[in-house]
This record gives structure tokens, sequence and C-alpha cells, in this order.
């Protein structure tokens, strides 16, 4: 059992079709590059399921299920997971609302989360599910966290050169790309204390990043909001990330 086997899995499958995508030069929005893009953002979930038929393991759809389970989660977990998502956020927003957009009709239809949850289920079930346990036998949590976090902010990259996706949006080497890239490697150290305060619970990985994405699509951060939000979120990460050693 090996986290490195993973992630070459994960990288090879995502960057060979995100490569397809972007030589199609066609958007996102189209035929066929929005396929390949979808199916490229899978490469977290097929390379966790590639390593536990390697590793001889037959737990998928039971992991899945545990993934979605917050209840599981208890009141605590439930109300710390959406506290260190929501409150960061809303506190950067309240220091430096300017460049925010703060759109509440994300979350008036159910469709966004479910689509949002989906996204956080395909991705957490690999990085923090299987990925990050298996680093944590040879590595101390923190730096299990960093090294995700790093793994986990690089594999976006070829998604800044298909037409029409959020990083191509951001443009390249801009104040906002960067900040994107940067900012999951400090949220890595948040999941990390977050699977520690739960007990190894992927359900919170997969809670968090889910409402981290939703909150991050009502206040719209761009600008000096975005530095804010990156400021608060990495000061939160270094105390959690102290307090996980």
């Amino acid at each position: 059992m090996t986290p490195w086997r993973y992630f070459l899995i994960v990288f090879g499958y995502s960057w060979i079709i995100w490569s397809l995508a972007i030589f199609s030069g066609t958007p996102v929005d189209d035929f066929p590059t929005g396929i390949l893009y979808i199916l490229g953002g899978l490469g977290p979930t097929v390379g966790w399921i590639i390593s536990n038929i390697l590793d001889g393991e037959k737990e998928t759809s039971e992991t899945i299920l545990k993934a979605v389970k917050f209840y599981s989660l208890g009141f605590n977990g439930l109300a710390v997971t959406a506290c260190l998502a929501i409150l960061p956020m809303f506190l950067s927003w309240c220091v430096v609302s300017e460049g925010s957009t703060l759109d509440l009709t994300v979350v008036s239809s159910i469709v966004p989360i479910v689509m949002l949850t989906v996204v956080s289920v395909i991705e957490e079930t690999g990085w923090r599910g299987y990925a990050y346990p298996q680093l944590n036998q040879t590595h101390s949590p923190i730096i299990s966290s960093l090294i995700i976090g790093i793994l986990w902010s690089l594999w976006h990259l070829p998604l800044a050169m298909i037409r029409g996706t959020y990083q191509h949006g951001l443009g390249y080497w801009t104040p906002e790309f960067l900040l994107f890239f940067f900012l999951m490697v400090p949220n890595s150290l948040i999941y990390g204390w977050l699977l520690k305060y739960t007990n190894q619970n992927v359900a919170s990985s997969v809670l968090y990043h889910t409402l981290v994405n939703l909150t991050g699509e009502v206040f719209g951060f761009t600008g000096k909001s975005d530095i804010a939000r990156t400021v608060v979120i990495t000061i939160l990460a270094i105390i959690l990330g102290i307090k996980t050693v």
C-alpha cells in the first residue's frame, strides 16, 4: 500500500485526459471538451479504486456511503466542520467586502448543493480517504497534510488551460490565479485537523469541501476580498496545524 502509486495514477489519468481537452481547443461547454473535463475530474476516485484493487481491498461502495454519512460526525463534528468552513469566509467578507459579489441565489436551489457534494466525494474519498492515511503511516499529520495540499493544488493546473473553466477564468499568473493554487495548501492543514478531531471520519472532509466551495460561490471573492480570505484561512491553518502536531 503506497500513496505515491496512488498519486501517479491520479496525475497520469487526469492529466492525460485533460491534455486531450486542452488540445481539442474548444470551450468546456462544448463537445468533446466537456466530457473530457468531467472524466479527468474523476481522477482521485479512479486512483483510489485502482489502488484498492491492487491492494486487494473491496470496500469501494461502503467507503463512498461513509463519506456522505454526515450524521456520523455527531452534533459537535457537524458544528465544528460547518464553523471552520463558513466563519472564516464570513469574517473575511466582513473585514474586506471590496471585490466580493454576494450571491445568495446559489443556495436557493438544491442542484448546486448536490453537484458540489458529488465533486467533494469524488475528490475526498481519494485525497483524504485513501492517500492521507497512507502518508500518516510514515509522516506526521502536518507533513501529510502539506504533501496532500501541494499535490492537490498541482493536480488542478491543467484546468487553467481549458477554456471556460473557473481556473482558466482566473487568468495566468494573476493574483487570483496564485491565491487559488496557494490556498489549497493551508486549507489542507484544516482538513488534517478535522480528520484528527473526527477520528479520521472522511465525511468531515467531504462536508468541509462542500461548504467551502458553496460559501465561496455565495461571497464571490475577488481582488482585495480574496486576499483577506487567504490571510484569514492561512492564519487559522497555522493555528490548527500546530494543534495537529
